[in-house]
C-alpha cells in the first residue's frame, strides 16, 4: 500500500516542473575532451574534412540523446543542467 504522504504534492511537484521547463533548458554541459570522446565513439563516420579530432568544435546543432550540448571550459564530466535561455545562449 502506498503511504498517501509520500505521494501529496507530487502533482505540484510536477507541474512545477513543466513550468521550469518552459523557462530554462535541459542541456548537456561537458568540457571539450570529453566532447571530442563522445564524438570518437559515437560518430562513426567522420563528414569530410573533419577527420582531424583537433579541429573538431561543438557545433549549436550538435545533441546527445535528443538534447543540445554545451561544452565550456569548466563542463568537466558530461552531465545534465537546467539552464535558462540567457545561460545557454541559444
Amino acid at each position: 500500500m502506498t503511504d498517501v504522504t509520500a505521494v501529496s504534492g507530487l502533482g505540484d511537484r510536477l507541474l512545477a516542473e513543466f513550468a521550469r521547463a518552459h523557462r530554462c533548458r535541459m542541456t548537456w554541459v561537458m568540457n571539450l575532451a570529453w566532447y571530442k570522446q563522445i564524438r570518437r565513439v559515437t560518430v562513426t563516420s567522420q563528414p569530410e574534412g573533419e577527420e582531424d579530432e583537433d579541429k573538431w568544435v561543438p557545433d549549436i546543432d550538435d545533441l546527445m540523446f535528443g538534447l543540445p550540448i554545451l561544452v565550456r571550459d569548466d563542463g568537466g564530466e558530461p552531465h545534465v543542467e537546467w539552464l535558462t535561455p540567457e545561460e545557454a545562449g541559444r
